[in-house]
């Protein structure tokens, strides 16, 4: 079990096995995680609009969006790129990496660092965070933050680029 990432998309250069190094580690430090699937797929910047207007309502592309599949009408069966294909799934992480990237630049820290942060995003929303008040914002912010943190304390995430 764990986290599997699929690249679907060749607007931004993504080195897929550091992505999963940062995955497999924030993952980790996600006990509640512990036996779980997620998938994480990189999109383009169209195909995150189309969703991002489908299951949001709104008419730009974000930089993740996350679906559960646990007590949802979706089959919870792993059906995509997994060499298990029986593998029941927890949920799913989409990222659009082109957004990442600029965010990255206005943000002034790097692509793989955005990426981290997107992941675990993506990864307390699955485990049931919510970010939709200001209160309910700034706990979330506050685990992403220790999350991003231990991250750091394994690896060298560069501020820029």
């Amino acid at each position: 079990m764990g986290i599997e990432i699929a690249n679907h998309q060749d607007e931004v250069r993504i080195d897929l096995r550091k992505i999963q190094n940062i995955a497999d580690i924030l993952f980790s430090h996600l006990s509640t995680l512990e036996g779980k699937m997620i998938d994480v797929a990189f999109i383009d910047e169209s195909t995150m609009k189309i969703l991002n207007e489908k299951f949001r309502g709104e008419k730009e592309p974000t930089d993740v969006l996350s679906f559960s599949y646990i007590n949802s009408h979706i089959d919870s069966i792993k059906t995509n790129t997994s060499e298990n294909q029986q593998q029941p799934i927890f949920g799913e992480l989409l990222i659009c990496p082109k957004v990442a990237f600029n965010q990255a630049k206005e943000l002034k820290h790097s692509f793989e660092k955005e990426i981290a942060i997107l992941i675990s995003h993506g990864l307390l929303h699955l485990l049931g965070y919510d970010d939709s008040s200001l209160e309910k914002a700034k706990k979330m912010e506050k685990n992403q933050s220790e999350l991003i943190e231990k991250l750091c304390l394994e690896i060298n995430l560069q501020e820029e680029d």
